[in-house]
């Protein structure tokens, strides 16, 4: 390989790594709350089918979703990088406050709140 291809080729990834890094280090939190398609409640835990943020409201490259679930008693905080999330370990028969949002590297969007109660297990 001569020196050309050599620089070409390193000119061209340092471009794409500036490029990658720029949009990371450029984002704002998201703009908008996730929407709830569907919630499934179990006797001891939770499944929430987010609406998938829309593209516009990313402000950036969106790492995933949250959501901090609380009692009173304790407080777990749930994370994944799709629109679904599983909360699992719950006590039956129990209402949870939940408030989920969306992420990018500069912190989260605004949020939603609600309530799940997991099932009693007389059902």
């Amino acid at each position: 390989m001569n020196l050309l291809k050599i620089v070409f080729l390193y000119t061209c990834i340092s471009i794409l790594l500036f490029d990658l890094i720029s949009i990371y280090c450029l984002s704002i939190a998201p703009s908008a709350a996730p929407g709830i398609l569907d919630i499934q409640t179990f006797l001891m835990s939770f499944h929430l089918i987010l609406k998938p943020l829309p593209e516009e409201n990313h402000n950036g490259i969106l790492l995933g979703y949250r959501v901090i679930v609380s009692n009173g008693l304790f407080r777990r905080e749930v994370s994944n990088s799709t629109a679904y999330l599983r909360v699992e370990n719950l006590q039956p028969f129990t209402t949870y406050n939940c408030t989920v949002t969306a992420y990018t590297s500069a912190g989260e969007g605004p949020f939603k709140e609600l309530d799940v109660t997991t099932l009693s297990g007389m059902e």
